[in-house]
């Protein structure tokens, strides 16, 4: 049977008609079901255009001198017409052919949907490889349109992750790897993927690019299989943000040992005698602060990520893509606590600034460990045993 017979269609240059043809025979012809006579149909479709692209090529008439065109307003508006006629078939014609191709592909969408919901469809590749078997990504246009309702699929499975929704587990580095392997997301352009959530983007390519680092030692001839190491936090839903009370009894200890140790040294005889007029007394005790703010801001960008007590709370200080701070984050920390604890000094002059003080303690209730001041530094506090503990649950 030559192409025409396939696709059930009388021998013609018009390549609407041709796809037309070919989403009708789709209907029939699965392939998932029947994958030899789903082959022999895409063969002759693109036989079908070929054949249609060099008849319309051969009988493109050549135009003739524009003095010999007739160009009265009657047979102007006559071509305008017809023109805003075609148009609108065409647009008609094209949207037709969007909703056969997204009626083709929703079954697969379905089933990766369904996969995506289980856990080990999440974590393990090879519940993907009837991926790799689908004749339909023979289709260029059918392999583009499903890439992309599929990643938007992870990013709306990944968003309710993150939007708390426990009965989800992450989608692991291995089989975002092997399905960007089939789909190329990795190689497209950022504008491909605008609207979705930068920190998203963020985190699936990160897992991609770690699955990648180790692809090169999987299956070596003759050796064992390779447990890949992964970093231990990957993806922002396993971040489990610090208890504010928590951290303020961190913080307490922390000026109270400070206070301390400074006690303890000038109870030195030799720094006594050279240094008693440098003895903090009364409100200069508030003095302590600065000098611990300065301590801390050193300590969090130390690999510590947190001064000495907040450390053994477990408490870490991240930016607010849960990277390492940097000194511009730490220093925006310190100007912000800095400026509170100014007020608490200078409101010995009855100025009320013990108000604001306590305004911003109030608004700071209400944010669920998220306060002003990590937000306005860029940074957050993360709970780092709690965090730990996501992750063994989410990746079993």
């Amino acid at each position: 049977m030559d192409r025409w017979g396939i696709l059930e269609l009388e021998p013609t240059s018009d390549a609407r008609a041709i796809k037309r043809a070919y989403a009708r025979q789709l209907k029939q012809t699965r392939p998932d079901e029947q994958p030899e006579a789903f082959q022999r149909l895409h063969e002759a479709y693109k036989q079908a255009l070929a054949h249609a692209a060099r008849q319309s090529s051969a009988q493109q008439p050549c135009a003739g001198p524009l003095g010999e065109q007739n160009t009265t307003p009657e047979t102007l508006a006559s071509w305008t017409l017809t023109l805003s006629d075609t148009t609108t078939t065409g647009s008609d014609t094209v949207q037709t052919e969007t909703q056969q191709a997204e009626d083709i592909l929703a079954p697969l969408l379905q089933r990766c949907e369904a996969l995506m919901a289980e856990h080990h469809g999440a974590r393990q590749p090879q519940y993907w490889n009837f991926l790799l078997q689908q004749p339909l990504f023979l289709d260029d246009d059918c392999h583009r349109r499903f890439a992309r309702r599929l990643f938007d699929l992870i990013i709306a499975h990944e968003a309710a992750i993150l939007g708390g929704d426990t009965r989800r587990t992450p989608m692991s580095p291995a089989v975002l790897f092997s399905l960007d392997n089939l789909f190329f997301w990795s190689s497209l352009e950022a504008d491909a993927f605008r609207g979705h959530d930068r920190v998203m983007l963020e985190s699936l390519f990160s897992r991609i690019d770690d699955a990648q680092q180790t692809q090169p030692f999987a299956g070596v001839r003759g050796g064992k299989k390779r447990i890949a190491h992964q970093p231990l936090v990957s993806h922002p839903s396993e971040f489990a943000l610090a208890n504010p009370l928590l951290r303020g009894l961190a913080m307490v200890v922390d000026v109270v040992m400070l206070g301390l140790v400074l006690k303890s040294l000038f109870n030195i005889s030799w720094v006594d005698t050279h240094f008693s007029h440098l003895r903090p007394q009364g409100d200069d005790m508030l003095l302590l602060i600065p000098i611990y703010l300065l301590f801390a801001a050193l300590c969090e960008l130390s690999p510590l990520r947190a001064a000495p007590a907040p450390w053994l709370f477990g408490l870490r200080v991240m930016t607010r893509t849960f990277k390492p701070v940097t000194l511009r984050h730490v220093l925006r920390r310190a100007a912000f606590l800095l400026c509170l604890a100014l007020m608490l000094y200078l409101n010995q002059w009855a100025l009320g600034l013990n108000t604001l003080v306590l305004l911003v303690m109030f608004i700071n209730l209400f944010l669920q460990g998220d306060l002003l001041q990590d937000r306005f530094s860029g940074t957050r506090i993360i709970n780092w045993p709690e965090t730990r503990n996501r992750q063994r649950e989410r990746r079993g």
